[in-house]
């Protein structure tokens, strides 16, 4: 009798102790589902789940946002970061540095260029499930964190730690559908480096959300009667 073969659940790229330990209790319920799934129907459920998540994301940030205008008011609250009482932009001396290395070269460009050669390449499917669901899903960040920036709402600072912690898991999937897909090797390790900059840049923005928040203003900001651009009560009748 003939034995049915076993999946390799551990998909040949992703055959390394560290990486298995990191990557194999998240992202395995969601390689099951898709391993059968033929490259067009795959890139689509996948572009479905995304586009879920940035709906959902969007209503939830929208949410919050209406809750503080409510509560006080259609003054704008938030002069945007690193905004200092006098108005003047403090940001650090490296940030815009940082900015540019990280997120716009590794985070961005490098993705894209990837892209790219996929398509060159002819595997366009793998591409779209993999890269390029992760450049619509920093895109639809980029342009909430413009729309809130605009609308100075309050809610702003929490926009990159809404889709950056998405993204880290978005990520861990791509690596998997690199493996189910025999995808090149170095997909997989661009999707390994992007996981350890994102989390690395998630911690960044946890460590700078006090200064973005600016949250060192708020005693001098109660005795001036707020004077910094927040407002100190509801919206008056």
């Amino acid at each position: 009798m003939h034995k049915r073969k076993t999946p390799n659940l551990s998909l040949s790229l992703l055959d390394r102790p560290i990486m298995i330990i990191v990557l194999q209790p998240i992202g395995h319920p969601l390689h099951l589902q898709i391993s059968n799934m033929g490259p067009a129907y795959q890139s689509t459920a996948l572009a479905a789940v995304d586009t879920t998540f940035i709906i959902t994301a969007t209503v939830f940030l929208s949410l919050g946002s209406l809750f503080g205008t409510q509560r006080y008011g259609d003054t704008p609250s938030y002069p945007g970061p690193f905004v200092e009482q006098d108005g003047t932009r403090s940001p650090p001396s490296f940030f815009q540095a940082y900015v540019v290395l990280v997120p716009l070269l590794l985070g961005i460009i490098a993705p894209t260029a990837g892209l790219g050669l996929l398509m060159w390449q002819d595997d366009a499917y793998l591409g779209a499930s993999t890269l390029g669901v992760y450049l619509v899903e920093v895109a639809a960040q980029l342009i909430s964190e413009e729309v809130y920036l605009k609308t100075k709402t309050a809610m702003w600072p929490q926009v990159p730690q809404v889709y950056q912690t998405y993204r880290i898991w978005q990520l861990i999937r791509g690596c998997y559908l690199v493996g189910q897909a025999g995808g090149p090797q170095w997909l997989w390790n661009l999707h390994a480096m992007l996981i350890m900059l994102w989390v690395f840049n998630f911690g960044a923005v946890m460590t700078w959300t006090p200064w973005l928040y600016r949250w060192h203003l708020q005693p001098q900001s109660s005795e001036n009667d707020r004077k910094d651009g927040y407002i100190s009560g509801p919206k008056p009748e």
